[in-house]
């Protein structure tokens, strides 16, 4: 069950990282991924970016994380965004998004 919290933080991240070139994809891990999602749940997102700009993502990815929105979703229950980074390949027919972007 996605709840409103992370139904937002999802739609903020898909419209922030839909507007970046160098990013492929965002796939969902974890309970997001098996939809067992409860009010504990945290979310882990992978953010997939062509290979041609690892360097520059590595050394942005906080700066970028940060423009995502607070990783603590809710602070009554410290609800925490996971981000992972992996690079694909400069062909975007190898990377299949899960949130499509």
């Amino acid at each position: 069950m996605l709840l409103p919290v992370h139904k937002r933080f999802v739609c903020q991240a898909k419209e922030q990282l839909s507007q970046d070139r160098r990013v492929r994809g965002l796939l969902a891990g974890g309970s997001m991924m098996t939809n067992t999602m409860d009010e504990y749940s945290d979310l882990d997102l992978i953010i997939v970016y062509n290979s041609a700009y690892q360097e520059q993502i590595m050394n942005q990815r906080l700066l970028i994380a940060e423009g995502l929105g607070n990783c603590f979703l809710d602070s009554q229950v410290n609800t925490l965004v996971n981000l992972v980074w992996l690079f694909a390949y400069t062909d975007q027919s190898h990377c299949t998004s899960i949130l499509n972007l």
